[in-house]
């Protein structure tokens, strides 16, 4: 069973994350891990703080940034597939086919405004799909979602996962 990082940091199940509260838990909890301040323990004790120092770090990345946190909580409601079994909304592939066909020429003919324009274009998609589950996302307790709606989160970092892809691609 995968550690939940929630309970370990006395956080409630949600996306948005009381940065604060996450960092002074973090801090107290890595004054009492640290191998460092182990060392004259019993090795069993400093395997134990070794591995509660690596929850630790793990923990405090994963709830600190966003869309680590949002994979985490999909994977942990068992939600988000194996690599290369979601799938992402074929309506949504559909539109980006035309995206990606631009954003090669573009980079092919070296043309920046062309390529700026599509940016604007990745941005107001992004924006879009944000605003698609922004009641979702802003939900204090994720615990009584429905199946459809952990749908929604799947898609929603399927596609934000995508949006994320495209832009590095044009070199944002």
């Amino acid at each position: 069973m995968q550690q939940n990082y929630f309970e370990y940091f006395d956080l409630p199940f949600s996306l948005h994350v009381d940065q604060n509260k996450l960092r002074k838990k973090y801090y107290q909890n890595s004054r009492a891990y640290h191998p460092d301040f182990h060392t004259q323990s019993e090795q069993a004790t400093q395997l134990k703080m070794l591995e509660q120092s690596a929850i630790n770090n793990k923990g405090y990345k994963t709830l600190s940034d966003f869309d680590a946190c949002l994979l985490y909580v999909l994977q942990l409601k068992e939600v988000m597939k194996e690599e290369g079994q979601n799938k992402i909304p074929q309506e949504f592939l559909m539109e980006m086919m035309d995206l990606n066909e631009a954003l090669m020429e573009a980079k092919m003919d070296e043309d920046l405004e062309t390529k700026e324009k599509l940016n604007s274009e990745i941005e107001s998609l992004q924006d879009n799909i944000d605003r698609e589950v922004e009641d979702l996302l802003s939900l204090p307790d994720l615990d009584d979602l429905t199946t459809d709606q952990w749908q929604q989160l799947l898609d929603y970092h399927l596609k934000r996962r995508y949006l994320k892809r495209l832009r590095e691609t044009t070199g944002r």
